[in-house]
């Protein structure tokens, strides 16, 4: 973002990948609220539910990681005059 800040603040892609990370964040935190803090009675619930978050919070990754390989091919629009945010 250093080399090219234009670039970088005007691109949907990096945005996406910032509300990414966020939400990766997010639910790692659930997970670990879940996971941790699960009542005794209810072990099978929140095994699913913990599960869930754990899906979850691999799709976000999965996510964030092709967003973040999308940027380096967001130089063309730059380059060529074509506007990233249209």
């Amino acid at each position: 973002m250093i080399a090219y800040p234009t670039k970088a603040l005007t691109n949907p892609v990096f945005y996406f990948k910032v509300c990414m990370i966020a939400l990766a964040a997010w639910l790692l935190h659930r997970t670990g609220v879940a996971a941790m803090r699960a009542p005794e009675g209810e072990q099978e619930a929140e095994v699913a539910n913990t599960k869930l978050l754990a899906v979850a919070s691999l799709a976000c990754w999965i996510a964030l990681i092709t967003a973040g390989r999308l940027l380096a091919y967001t130089r063309r629009w730059e380059m060529l005059g074509i506007p990233s945010v249209g």
